[in-house]
């Protein structure tokens, strides 16, 4: 009797999997095994993921060039100083505005160690720290972009990604909160030096910005300023060809002053998605030259 019954609820079993309905995968799925194949951008792929869990809020436009538009330029170039970016047509100046690269906050011990620096320096263009992820400016050699890859945001947008969070942009890549500003394109390394021996990697750098912002400096992006962007917008309408981006450092790294160090504390205190608890605390830090753990190099 057991054994007859064991068999029957086995047979049971088998019919309940056999008849069970099949479910195809969802949509962002096949979404995410397309881009895998295709485009391998993995900023993307964490998007579709996102999305096939819930995803996170759409945020700004695209750049798009009016119909018909065709720039008066046949080349145009650009460069970064380490205080300057500036853009050429040729041997034309078409724009210069101040720019910023690398967190203006003060340089954490173990990077001050390794670089052989001081914590009283800031990374906010200082050379010296090129190859610390997160917090150093954007390494010397060449990168591109296109007027096309700029997503752009307006005021209400920009104040919604200070305050942090997760978002995605106007081409479905993951996008942080921040001080983005009016706009941003992707820097598509092209050649990278190296960093000096012990200083980080910068050949391990990655996600490289051009954008605009209210607070001079940047997690190793260039930051030309909200009035940067629509400067260089201007002069980019119409045109479809690829921008090579120069970065050489040309000066010493400046002086960053202790008001400006609080609030570079406040708006990159450390964490990925900071409260506002965790601002102040950043902006204490750095007022007071404290050194929180959040802010310790972790080797």
């Amino acid at each position: 009797m057991r054994d007859r019954e064991r068999m029957r609820r086995r047979h049971e079993d088998g019919e309940r999997v056999r008849d069970a309905p099949h479910h195809p995968r969802s949509g962002p799925v096949h979404a995410l095994l397309r881009l895998q194949n295709t485009a391998g951008n993995q900023a993307t792929v964490a998007h579709v993921q996102r999305q096939s869990r819930g995803g996170a809020p759409r945020i700004g436009h695209r750049f798009e060039h009016p119909a018909g538009a065709r720039g008066p330029h046949r080349s145009i170039t650009a460069e970064f100083d380490g205080q300057v970016f500036r853009a050429h047509a040729g041997g034309t100046l078409l724009m210069q505005v101040g720019a910023a690269s690398g967190r203006p906050v003060s340089v954490r011990s173990g990077d001050a160690r390794s670089c052989h620096g001081a914590t009283s320096e800031s990374y906010k263009n200082n050379p010296r720290y090129v190859g610390i992820p997160d917090f150093g400016p954007i390494p010397e050699g060449t990168f591109r972009f296109r007027a096309a890859e700029f997503g752009l945001f307006d005021p209400a947008e920009q104040v919604r990604m200070i305050g942090g969070g997760s978002f995605t942009d106007p081409f479905g890549a993951a996008l942080h909160g921040g001080d983005w500003g009016a706009g941003r394109a992707p820097l598509h390394p092209v050649h990278v030096v190296p960093a000096s021996r012990g200083c980080g990697n910068t050949g391990r750098r990655s996600g490289f910005y051009l954008h605009g912002g209210s607070l001079s400096g940047s997690s190793g992006c260039i930051d030309v300023g909200n009035d940067g962007i629509t400067q260089l917008l201007r002069h980019l309408t119409g045109y479809t060809h690829d921008i090579t981006v120069t970065v050489h450092y040309a000066h010493p790294a400046p002086e960053v002053g202790r008001l400006e160090r609080a609030v570079g504390g406040a708006t990159y205190p450390g964490q990925r998605d900071p409260s506002w608890t965790d601002r102040v605390r950043g902006a204490w830090d750095q007022l007071w030259g404290n050194e929180s753990p959040d802010q310790q190099r972790r080797r």
